[in-house]
């Protein structure tokens, strides 16, 4: 399952995950190219992850990927099966 939403004053957008395992990977995608192609470049994403739930890095990366491809500048992750808060900043990529 998974909640997109997108906040076009602020430039943001902001993904809740509750795993990869019940995602229907074409609608999701194409709801996040949906909500990504909205915004414009240089875009921030908060991505909320359950907590007590595990997220593969591979998974997490090909998300990132997408995100980049788009415009992303700025990713914050929050939860995780750690609960933890981490900060990760790119570059915003020019295509």
């Amino acid at each position: 399952m998974h909640e997109i939403e997108t906040d076009h004053n602020k430039n943001l957008l902001v993904i809740r995950l509750n795993g990869f395992q019940s995602l229907n990977r074409e609608s999701f995608v194409s709801d996040i190219e949906q909500a990504a192609a909205n915004l414009p470049l240089g875009f921030s994403c908060i991505i909320i992850l359950y907590k007590y739930k595990i997220f593969p890095n591979k998974q997490l990366q090909d998300l990132e990927d997408l995100l980049y491809a788009y415009g992303l500048k700025t990713i914050v992750y929050v939860g995780g099966h750690h609960h933890s808060f981490f900060r990760h900043k790119a570059s915003l990529k020019q295509t």
